[in-house]
């Protein structure tokens, strides 16, 4: 099995714990590459870089109506704040996943579509379109 690589994301200014979670502040005000869950690479002053499950978090529904941004967090099960001193580094996998095509949504006729919306009808669909 080839080593999986990985390459620098953020590093953590703030930690504090909720509802069992270490909660990672991260310098980032977005989240850029992270993907969901992820299995981030937590490289801390002083230990060997450690491999763990995160999942992003999120606080405010709108930034606009706080007037400032607001920090990319993380959170991880089975940490404490002792753990992960401020500086600690976030590395996400080099290589990045590639989102499968999908076939999510329909594709509707758009003269069927205008027509639809005046009788105020469901569009006939068009499949394989």
């Amino acid at each position: 099995m080839e080593k999986a690589t990985y390459k620098p994301f953020c590093k953590v200014i703030e930690t504090y714990m909720m509802n069992d979670y270490l909660i990672l502040v991260t310098d980032k005000f977005d989240s850029g590459d992270y993907r969901t869950n992820e299995i981030i690479q937590l490289r801390r002053p002083g230990f060997e870089p450690m491999n763990y499950q995160s999942g992003a978090v999120h606080f405010a529904k709108s930034i606009e109506s706080l007037g400032h941004e607001i920090e990319f967090c993380l959170g991880i099960s089975g940490l404490k704040v002792e753990d992960v001193p401020i500086g600690s580094e976030v590395w996400l996998s080099a290589q990045r996943p590639v989102r499968p095509k999908s076939r999510k949504y329909e594709y509707i006729d758009a003269k069927g579509a205008d027509q639809a919306l005046i009788q105020n009808e469901k569009p006939k669909t068009v499949r394989g379109a």
